[in-house]
């Protein structure tokens, strides 16, 4: 990390940018938009936004950032994606292989709970990140993780009913993938961890058995589009 205050950059091809400003700042951290990969050299940890898988990887393979990006992650730089910018980061996308930086090894599938009408609010438990009663955590057009097979993936977050919804992995733990969107609440630990704060070890988490399914829709009085990605 810099010697001063940690440099986090944002993604800034397509996405919910402009939402990771303030939490980044409340944790310490200054940000840096990126967009070529000499920016790369500038930050400490990357942040890839939610927003459109095709669009996010089309514009790294079209900038050169693909090469560039599994560097900076092998050399220990954290980089979190979150919903899209899980998806960028996955091997294996709705049954094939992933078409960005392909950095974590687990399955997801796109929009498996449903598109923007189905988007709303549901409890995570993430023993690392949010205290052991959970936290609502805001999914939009989410994508579905499958269990990873890799011994150097864990899931960090899951569903009321144990479905994983958040995967950490690489070979110094340095590579975060969220379904959800913490940066649309109060939680700042997730920033804090891409500043460079350490994971906790001495947590334990309570999971209750799922009441309502494995997602919660939107009441009618808070549509969606509350949580719309620009």
């Amino acid at each position: 990390m810099s010697k001063n205050r940690p440099v986090v950059g944002i993604l800034t091809f397509q996405g919910a940018v402009q939402e990771h400003i303030a939490p980044l700042a409340q944790v310490g951290a200054e940000y840096r938009l990126v967009r070529l990969p000499k920016e790369l050299e500038r930050i400490d940890a990357l942040i890839i936004p939610g927003g459109e898988s095709t669009v996010i990887n089309r514009f790294l393979h079209r900038y050169g950032m693909i090469d560039p990006m599994r560097a900076f992650a092998q050399n220990g730089h954290r980089i979190w994606g979150i919903c899209a910018g899980a998806i960028v980061l996955a091997t294996n996308v709705d049954g094939e292989a992933g078409k960005g930086a392909s950095l974590l090894e687990f399955q997801v599938r796109r929009n498996d709970y449903g598109r923007q009408l189905a988007s709303g609010d549901n409890l995570v438990f993430s023993p690392e990140f949010l205290p052991t009663e959970g936290a609502m955590m805001p999914f939009i057009r989410a994508p579905r993780f499958a269990a990873s097979k890799s011994r150097e993936v864990k899931a960090i977050a899951t569903l009321e009913n144990g479905e994983p919804v958040g995967f950490i992995g690489g070979s110094q733990e340095n590579i975060l993938a969220t379904a959800f969107h913490p940066e649309l609440s109060d939680v700042m630990s997730f920033h804090a961890w891409v500043a460079g704060e350490p994971l906790p070890r001495d947590i334990k988490a309570t999971r209750r058995q799922a009441r309502q399914g494995d997602f919660v829709r939107c009441a009618p009085e808070e549509p969606a589009r509350r949580y719309a990605v620009p």
